[in-house]
């Protein structure tokens, strides 16, 4: 992969630049030389590397907006069973 900053890749298409982002690691198999070829740091890139591993493709796939609506889904709602008196 040509030498582009992580910002660059990520605003081109998110989800193919975290796939791309997650190659790298698997590659490197290190967060710290990950984040310098991608010029980001390393809380980022720890952060979908361990989406991957949990969710798989779709951890990495998900925007931002999706992913909170999918966190706030599996929550209990006002008005549900667990709110009731």
């Amino acid at each position: 992969m040509a030498e582009l900053s992580y910002r660059e890749v990520y605003e081109m298409n998110e989800a193919k630049a975290r796939h791309h982002l997650v190659e790298c690691y698997q590659e490197t198999e290190s967060i710290a030389k990950t984040a310098r070829r991608w010029h980001t740091s390393r809380q980022v890139v720890r952060k979908w590397v361990r989406r991957y591993e949990q969710e798989g493709e779709k951890g990495v796939a998900l925007s931002l907006a999706e992913a909170a609506s999918d966190a706030t889904s599996s929550q209990p709602q006002p008005g549900g069973e667990a709110f009731e008196r």
